[in-house]
Order: C-alpha cells, then structure tokens, then sequence
C-alpha cells in the first residue's frame, strides 16, 4: 500500500513526497583512466619525486579521497533512475551515498588545499565550496536531538540538489550540477597529481571571485 505525501514527510524524510527524479549526470567520460592514478603515481614518484618531501600524504590522500567521491557520485548516477516517494530503500541509499560523497569531497579538498597552500572560500560568501564545507561540518557533530520540528534528518534529498538544516535552523543547499563541477576540479587536481602535471590551472578555479 503506497504511503501518502503526509505519511512519507512525516515518517521518512521531509521533501521526499516531492522527489520523483534527480538532476545528476554521471562522469564516467570524464576520467577514464583512473584507475591507473595509483599506479601512475607511484611510478612518477619513484622515478620523477614529482611531489614535495613531506607532503607525499597529502597527494595520496587527495587522489583517495577523489576516487572515492568519483565511485560515490556513480553510485548516486545509478540509482537516481530508480529513486521516486514509494521507493524508500532507494532513498536511503542514495542519501548515504551522498553523506560518503559529501565527506569524500571536502577532505580531498582540504588535502588539496593543504598541499597546495590555497584558500577555497571566504567566510560568507556564500560559494558552493562554503555550502559544502557547511554541510560537511554540521552533518558531522549534529545532535538529532536538536533537529527542528519536523525534521527526521540533517541531511535530504531534493530534486535539484542536497539540503542540510544546520546551527540555529540556517539552511545549506547546493545542487548537484555544483556538486559536479567542484567533483571535476577534485578529479583533474588528482589526476595531474598522479600523472605528473602541474595541477595550479584547475586548483586556481576553485579561488574565491
């Protein structure tokens, strides 16, 4: 028996009886040698010591979390077709392959920002990597108990994108093609860390204005 909008919002996920489809486009074009970045890497370091003394953690721990974003992001490609109100499982699936996503970016990030000694956002200014960085913090040390009225989880899904309600009922929200463009410039820095290319003209795009 299908659950009605009020039962689903009210038992499973605020917005989910609105949710008929996902915005979302796969990468598998987008880097189709990759998984030779383990490989390449470890080559280019052996005989080329491409990266910094000390900081060869930070370049393995970009390429590996940017994998791990990619393989998540497929994940969500997939069962985007299948997703709709009555298909809970589904649902669920996706919005824990979206939690995985969403920490996978932010510390590849991160590590690509230590590494390559860059700022990404400014505080306030209101960029896709501040949103993400937002819901990457809030969804980490959220107390359920501390959920507004209605609210089943800190994170959900909507049509276009991925909300969080974060301190003091603040709202996060960015959508999926921004999650897709922030995941092609984690994809490219990995890939020229890996195969031995200079990464500053794709690390430089994610330089706030």
């Amino acid at each position: 028996m299908p659950l009605s909008p009020y039962a689903l919002e009210k038992f499973v996920s605020q917005g989910i009886s609105k949710l008929n489809n996902l915005s979302i486009t796969n990468l598998k074009k987008e880097f189709p040698e990759r998984e030779s970045w383990y490989g390449n890497f470890v080559l280019n370091l052996m005989f080329h010591s491409h990266i910094e003394p000390g900081r060869e953690g930070f370049a393995y721990l970009t390429i590996r979390r940017a994998q791990a974003a990619l393989n998540s992001w497929e994940t969500i490609c997939h069962l985007a077709s299948v997703i709709n109100p009555q298909n809970i499982s589904a649902y669920f699936d996706a919005l824990e392959s979206v939690e995985h996503l969403i920490a996978a970016m932010w510390q590849g990030i991160d590590f690509a920002r230590k590494s390559l000694q860059i700022d990404v956002f400014s505080q306030h200014d209101g960029s896709e990597y501040e949103r993400l960085n937002g819901i990457y913090n809030f969804s980490r040390h959220f107390d359920p108990e501390s959920l507004p009225e209605g609210y089943l989880h800190a994170i959900w899904l909507t049509e276009d994108g991925v909300s969080c309600i974060g301190e003091k009922g603040t709202e996060w929200h960015i959508k999926y093609n921004e999650l897709r463009e922030i995941l092609l410039m984690l994809g490219r820095v990995a890939s020229a860390i890996a195969n031995n290319k200079k990464p500053e003209s794709e690390a430089a795009k994610v330089r706030p204005g």
